[in-house]
């Protein structure tokens, strides 16, 4: 019988973090569609940042043992629901939220939320199951969204197509 650990491992340990680093870099690059709430987008950006490293010091005293095993978890429906329904709701809210001030509120959520999932996916081993399953099922919602919503097309002098 093969083996196919190695797959399980690229899958559990690569294709997740590059998940995360994508939500990442997508908060870092979130841009307004009204260029006034720029100074709204980059304190939500440094706030997120800010959350993060709060987060991280608050658990000092904490015993942190990195873990790369890959643990034994069977399917879980409920967690992958919730990521789907909140991933769903949030890539519809956000053609909203990017023409108002708001933005910066989003930015802040996708910055400090990807990083501590990192942190916690990496450290913390015991939440690890329910974060593969919610990270996987918010990129799931995120692209059902877009795949049967279009978007609002603004053109660079602010008009909606």
């Amino acid at each position: 019988m093969a083996d196919y650990s190695q797959y399980v491992m690229v899958v559990e340990w690569w294709l997740v973090l590059i998940i995360l680093a994508i939500i990442f870099i997508y908060g870092l690059t979130l841009s307004p569609v009204n260029p006034l709430y720029n100074s709204s987008t980059r304190a939500g950006k440094l706030l997120g940042l800010i959350l993060f490293v709060i987060f991280v010091i608050s658990q000092k005293g904490r015993q942190l043992n990195p873990s790369f095993s890959i643990p034994t978890y069977g399917f879980k429906i409920i967690p992958i629901l919730l990521g789907v329904a909140g991933g769903f709701l949030f890539s519809r809210t956000i053609n909203i939220i990017l023409k108002i001030r708001l933005v910066g509120i989003v930015a802040m959520f996708l910055v400090s939320g990807s990083l501590i999932t990192m942190y916690t996916y990496i450290f913390l081993s015991f939440y690890r199951p329910a974060l593969v399953f919610v990270v996987l099922g918010i990129a799931l919602g995120t692209l059902l969204e877009t795949l049967f919503f279009e978007r609002d097309i603004v053109t660079s002098d602010g008009k909606e197509e």
